[in-house]
């Protein structure tokens, strides 16, 4: 039977940025500028110290060795801007720091609101404590209304492989049991090289409520790319525990694998994108490759539940474990339950044999599994059932595709399936081209009855529906009028995004930086960045 508990987006509250701060809009009234010599201050600290709303602090290229506290708030319309002055990398470098309990975050905001950070580059710090969790940058309390864009976070690494050590690249965690960090933007950066324990790139945990991670290129890690979670603690209100309400979207994630992470001794069980007791959140239009598993909604603490996530539109391939996840993964671990995992393509994903093929369902019950393309290696393992009927019920599987480099008979999984269709989806080139042709059966193959959600794009940024029904898998067939070739790095696609505006202006006028987020596109100097004109 199909949950019916499953809510709709227009049930859901804004995934992008809140109502009560749709509009950010403000010219800079102050610009300071931070310079190893010559500038206003010699070190971020000092310069920010120095801001106030509406100020913008200019970091000129060099290596600033040290840890920054963001010191107060900017206010609606005023907020302050930390930026790159776009002379040369500026970096915040934690070479030759030492972490303590006190100060193990290069960068944090804590109970702050309305602070930008662009441009900057945050790297270079390592520990090998057994009680400490290094971060890159770090957002926690209660804070509200920030952006983190274009900037580099790597080579964040901790030694220790003990349980109560790791590292974060960026950390974001709502400590605060009452009023939750919400309306958070992290788009465009670059996550890389990070040495995280048994942590994660990228990770959202606790009070968290409104968030999105976009068009972000996550790689080379060795646990988990990006992590939404919940019941860990991290909100004192059991409540509020859990981060929800997100999109995960337009994200390239590859390589992250922890077979050669010291604490994990040899287990490659990292994700790309996880979530881990999360919920109510979207993760669609992600190419995710070469990790141990692609995509995962679990639960693996036992009072948890991963509810009612909405996973489609994204492209796994070749990842060393499995495909994508459901459930938690033993019978003393928590629940995944009113998810829909709709028009996703996986490709020949577990390539270490370990039976978990390309769609693993473990502790689940009243979710949907439709209009996929699994297309499995020669061991013919597209969907597997890891408990009995005890822990995994009521789970529908209608109107998949299903293939094997091996032909299209014996394929594990398709018994499952109400209203499969068994037949190669003739792929541009399959393995580095998964645009569908004229010739496949996935072609408008989907229900004529299912509709895509309001807004609902194809990977490409595609209408979802452009011929007589839904296309299955992440691709809609647009016929000669396809707009990418190939695997794109990043994607440019129309969104809901949130209006914003800041305007800051440099001491050089060369350098004086206009963002514009209005009507779906966002521009930096009038140059259209992200979004579709």
């Amino acid at each position: 039977m199909k949950p019916a508990s499953i809510p709709a987006e227009a049930r859901m509250r804004s995934l992008f940025f809140l109502a009560a701060v749709a509009v950010i809009c403000a010219s800079s009234s102050h610009a300071i500028t931070v310079a190893k010599s010559g500038g206003d201050y010699p070190t971020i600290a000092a310069g920010l110290n120095a801001a106030n709303p509406g100020d913008t602090v200019f970091v000129k290229a060099g290596t600033y060795n040290e840890f920054v506290t963001w010191p107060r708030s900017g206010t609606s319309g005023r907020p302050i801007v930390l930026k790159a002055f776009g002379d040369g990398p500026a970096k915040i470098d934690g070479s030759g720091l030492t972490a303590t309990q006190n100060a193990a975050e290069l960068l944090i905001i804590d109970t702050k609101s309305y602070i930008a950070v662009i441009g900057m580059e945050i790297c270079s710090a390592t520990t090998a404590s057994g009680s400490i969790f290094l971060k890159g940058i770090q957002v926690q309390g209660a804070s509200q209304h920030i952006l983190i864009k274009k900037c580099k976070v790597h080579d964040i690494t901790t030694t220790n492989t003990t349980t109560n050590a790791g590292a974060n690249a960026i950390g974001v965690f709502g400590t605060n049991g009452s009023n939750s960090i919400t309306d958070l933007l992290i788009d465009s950066c670059e996550v890389y090289g990070n040495k995280t324990g048994y942590s994660e790139a990228i990770s959202i945990d606790g009070n968290v409520d409104g968030f999105r991670v976009s068009h972000c290129h996550v790689h080379d890690n060795n646990n988990i790319g990006i992590l939404i979670a919940g019941y860990y603690g991290e909100s004192p209100n059991a409540a509020t525990d859990q981060a929800r309400h997100g999109v995960i979207c337009d994200n390239r994630v590859e390589r992250c694998s922890s077979c050669d992470n010291p604490a994990y001794a040899g287990d490659c069980s990292a994700d790309g994108i996880y979530s881990d007791g999360g919920g109510k959140s979207v993760f669609e239009r992600n190419i995710i490759s070469g990790c141990d598993i692609g995509m995962e909604a679990g639960a693996e603490l036992a009072a948890a539940m991963d509810d009612s996530m909405i996973v489609r539109d994204n492209l796994i391939y070749n990842c060393n474990t499995g495909g994508m996840f459901i459930g938690g993964y033993a019978a003393n671990r928590g629940w995944t339950m009113h998810c829909r995992v709709e028009n996703n393509t996986l490709y020949m994903n577990d390539a270490q044999g370990t039976g978990s093929g390309e769609f693993l369902i473990q502790k689940a019950h009243d979710n949907i599994i439709r209009n996929n393309i699994f297309y499995s290696s020669a061991q013919k393992q597209a969907i597997s059932n890891a408990f009995n009927s005890t822990y995994c019920y009521n789970n529908t599987i209608a109107d998949n595709l299903y293939y094997s480099i091996s032909g299209g008979t014996g394929i594990a999984g398709v018994n499952l399936d109400s209203h499969a269709t068994t037949a190669d989806p003739v792929f541009a080139h399959a393995g580095t081209d998964f645009h569908l042709t004229s010739g496949s059966r996935a072609l408008d193959a989907c229900d004529p009855g299912y509709a895509p959600a309001q807004g609902e794009l194809d990977i490409d940024g595609n209408p979802r529906k452009i011929g007589n029904a839904v296309d299955i898998g992440a691709y809609e067939f647009a016929g000669s009028n396809v707009l990418f070739a190939g695997i794109a790095r990043y994607h440019r696609v129309r969104h809901d995004l949130p209006r914003l505006c800041i305007s800051m202006h440099s001491p050089n006028p060369a350098q004086t930086l206009v963002v514009r987020e209005q009507q779906n596109i966002l521009r930096i100097n009038g140059s259209t960045v992200a979004g579709t004109p």
